[in-house]
């Protein structure tokens, strides 16, 4: 069972009236961003190695209380557990050492931390920054759930961490059917927060899914969005500066719906001969941007998608993360002639694209 396991502070805030040296760094590191771990190495070094000595039991802090109770469960007898960070000096130490009190006393676990688990811009003092945190949050939550490795498999933990994060977790499981786990404070009741039976209306994706993919890829000027699509918009969305992208919310539907469409762009002479062969409509719409990069040949100086034992193939290529799909064939010897009698001139097929969805 894969766990996701936000981390607060509670490891230390729970000793600060024990140990006056660990208050007195606590008192130094507090508010501090990860990225002045290097001015603080010595502060960080002297903390973690304090919290490393304490003692495993469920009074320790939240995180290990919950992972604990969760061990305990008839159901899950191997934990494989990623703990999740803010970008703070303090939920670091703390996942750190959780990580070694964990592996040195419990059989049946792993635990997982490293860099990526840190959330850039996920912290309390900057409103601003916390918006852009939630939504890296968001892609690292997708990195376990949209591999198709764990998600049949997962689980969140939202007992640590600060509470800001918590409805959107809590959002995140119930729209991607992940079961969350809970525990209070004064209790060691685990709880499981039931699924609830949400139905998404995704019209508004459907009427403005050009403009949901263009500012979920990046920052867009506001004067090239229309007045409606930023008024129909506006609790899926930020403005600021002149600029619109997609909100912490806006993200895990706008996720959700993409989960079931394909975006690329290409021309419209390219898309009506894709519009007549069923085989590369039905590869598109079912599986391409799922095993691309497995199936992908170079052949000269084109990427080729070739689909296995029959002619289908898919000449693409990417710029940043949009696809760019400029030949497709269900003819094997066509195909062949192709290869050997034409190149693609990147920059003027993008000048010429348009954006598609299937």
């Amino acid at each position: 069972m894969k766990i996701i396991t936000t981390v607060g502070t509670s490891l230390v805030t729970n000793l600060l009236y024990k140990d006056s040296d660990i208050k007195d760094l606590f008192d130094i590191l507090k508010q501090q961003d990860y990225s002045k771990r290097k001015e603080f190495q010595n502060e960080y070094d002297k903390l973690l190695s304090l919290l490393k000595q304490q003692n495993f039991d469920e009074k320790t802090s939240a995180e290990m209380k919950s992972i604990i109770n969760i061990q305990k469960s008839d159901n899950f007898n191997f934990l494989d557990i990623e703990l999740i960070a803010t970008d703070t000096l303090l939920s670091p130490i703390c996942s750190e050492a959780i990580k070694f009190i964990l592996e040195n006393n419990m059989e049946n676990i792993k635990v997982n931390f490293n860099e990526k688990n840190i959330i850039k811009d996920l912290q309390v003092s900057n409103f601003k920054r916390y918006k852009k945190g939630l939504i890296n949050l968001i892609n690292r939550l997708n990195d376990f759930t949209y591999d198709g490795q764990y998600t049949k498999d997962l689980l969140l933990n939202i007992t640590g961490g600060f509470k800001g994060v918590i409805p959107y977790m809590t959002l995140y499981g119930q729209i991607n059917n992940i079961p969350l786990f809970y525990i209070f404070e004064f209790t060691n009741s685990l709880i499981e927060i039931p699924q609830l039976p949400i139905t998404l209306n995704e019209t508004i994706f459907d009427k403005y899914w050009q403009e949901f993919y263009k500012i979920s890829q990046d920052m867009v000027e506001k004067d090239k969005l229309s007045k409606q699509f930023i008024q129909d918009a506006q609790n899926l969305i930020e403005v600021e500066d002149g600029y619109v992208y997609i909100n912490a919310l806006g993200k895990i539907l706008w996720d959700n719906y993409q989960k079931n469409h394909f975006f690329f762009y290409t021309t419209d002479e390219t898309y009506q001969e894709i519009k007549k062969q069923k085989n590369i409509l039905s590869i598109l719409s079912s599986k391409f941007k799922d095993i691309v990069e497995s199936k992908t040949e170079t052949k000269g100086s084109h990427k080729v998608y070739d689909d296995g034992n029959n002619p289908n193939r898919i000449f693409y290529f990417k710029e940043n993360s949009d696809f760019y799909i400029y030949k497709t064939f269900q003819n094997h010897s066509i195909y062949e002639k192709y290869i050997n009698q034409n190149s693609i001139n990147k920059e003027d097929f993008i000048n010429r694209s348009k954006l598609f969805k299937i």
